[in-house]
């Protein structure tokens, strides 16, 4: 039998998150800092530079922006930001990401333990959606840069944990968030080769399957190509995703209206099949 031709599966490229309500974001941003604490509250020279950075993302778009050492300096500090107002600036923050002043392994290694304090704080237990619907949008923008890859590896155990049970949320906007992250965890951990990610990413993605109802096709599409990808050429996880009712649940959703969910279902079961 000729091999089956998959659309979808494996996923080879990461995922980012590159449009953002730039002028709402800094309109939140001065709202909060007149009720942060004065440790962490943005001076008046601060908040000129907050200005010009966003007329600067704005103008030019992330990619092709330059950051300047003070409008880096911003990220420590906003990070530092307590659970109930750090939200925005972990939004301005993924955008910052994008810019190639981060392709500089320097800026990425300083601006590390702010990163980590902010996830800390966005995927505590009972954290509001906005944090985490803003902080799984900033780990899936951390993947555009090679130099951030150790450790998204080192961080993966304990940010899948932390998001396990946030695709029963009542929120659309983060299931479609964490299809993405979860896409780009599992190209990474393809690439380096990591099997016990790679069973990580399975079982979210499964999670995400049964919490997203029939309407929701765009996450459900983003899961099912994570487990297609994750089973791709492995037989041992192959084997695991059957045990794991990964057959079933593919068939049931080839037959789906949309294109682009019933394609990537087909994938999956050509994969099951060992038709790849």
């Amino acid at each position: 039998t000729a091999p089956a031709k998959l659309l979808y599966v494996p996923m080879q490229d990461m995922i980012s998150f590159d449009s953002a309500p730039l002028d709402g974001i800094l309109k939140k941003l001065k709202e909060f800092n007149e009720i942060v604490g004065d440790s962490v509250k943005l001076s008046d020279a601060s908040l000129t530079v907050l200005s010009g950075l966003v007329d600067k993302l704005k103008a030019s778009g992330p990619a092709a922006t330059q950051l300047a050492p003070e409008e880096l300096n911003l990220i420590h500090t906003l990070l530092a930001w307590p659970q109930a107002q750090v939200f925005p600036a972990v939004d301005l923050t993924r955008m910052m990401l994008l810019s190639r002043t981060f392709a500089n392994e320097g800026v990425l290694t300083q601006c590390v333990p702010s990163l980590d304090t902010a996830l800390k704080v966005s995927f505590a237990p009972n954290a509001p959606a906005a944090n985490q619907l803003t902080a799984v949008k900033l780990l899936s923008n951390c993947f555009h840069h090679s130099g951030l890859h150790p450790w998204l590896l080192q961080q993966r155990a304990d940010t899948l944990g932390a998001i396990a049970d946030a695709p029963a949320s009542q929120n659309k906007n983060v299931r479609n968030a964490i299809g993405s992250l979860l896409l780009n965890y599992t190209v990474l951990c393809k690439k380096a080769g990591d099997n016990e990610g790679l069973v990580q990413c399975l079982s979210a993605a499964l999670e995400l399957l049964q919490a997203c109802p029939p309407e929701e096709q765009e996450a459900i599409f983003r899961a099912l190509v994570v487990v297609g990808t994750v089973m791709h050429k492995n037989t041992e996880l192959t084997d695991l995703g059957k045990d794991m009712g990964v057959e079933a649940k593919a068939k049931s959703l080839s037959s789906s209206g949309n294109d682009k969910v019933s394609q990537s279902a087909k994938d999956v079961v050509a994969v099951c099949s060992g038709m790849v």
